[in-house]
């Protein structure tokens, strides 16, 4: 994930991943739920 996010900032590009896991949620700048195929309000990132 590390060198994912390096790169994306360097290119200045967005990367999207899918996930449950919340290790690997922690890596984002922002967050949207989803819940039963509906997006949700963004979720505060601190």
């Amino acid at each position: 994930m590390e060198l994912l996010v390096e790169v994306a900032r360097a290119e200045r590009t967005a990367v999207l991943v899918v996930t449950h896991e919340a290790r690997v949620a922690a890596y984002a700048d922002r967050r949207i739920k989803v819940r039963d195929g509906v997006l949700a309000h963004p979720v505060a990132v601190p």
